[in-house]
């Protein structure tokens, strides 16, 4: 596996936009780095990633790991049993720390102004 590397932000979050970022991964070792990257290099930095790991049996929670220790807005939930995307998108809602929810697949990858834009249309309404 490679290093994690040091993603560090100058960008504040406006107050009261926070997002939690669901993520739902099963067997997603291949992809997961680059969409957990896409998220941690936004530059707005109000959010937390949830990781649903749906009992993958490749190195998709090892990463996640990886990711989890270096930055604390990343979090690894591991299911108990296989249950599929939507059961993990419900398990992340309801895990959510904030009231702003978005759902990112695991291969995925964020511009990085997206979270950016998406604070800028919820505070505009």
């Amino acid at each position: 596996m490679a290093d994690v590397p040091d993603v560090s932000n100058e960008h504040a979050a406006p107050p009261g936009i926070d997002f939690s970022i669901v993520m739902p991964a099963f067997n997603a070792a291949a992809t997961i780095a680059e969409a957990i990257l896409s998220i941690l290099n936004q530059s707005h930095t109000g959010f937390e990633i949830l990781v649903i790991d749906d009992c993958s049996s490749d190195a998709t929670a090892a990463i996640v790991d990886e990711y989890a220790a270096a930055d604390s807005r990343v979090r690894l939930i591991r299911r108990a049993e296989n249950s599929g995307a939507s059961a993990c998108m419900n398990a992340g809602v309801e895990l959510a720390s904030h009231d702003w929810v978005a759902i990112f697949d695991a291969d995925a990858v964020a511009p990085p102004d997206w979270l950016e834009r998406a604070a800028a249309i919820a505070t505009a309404a």
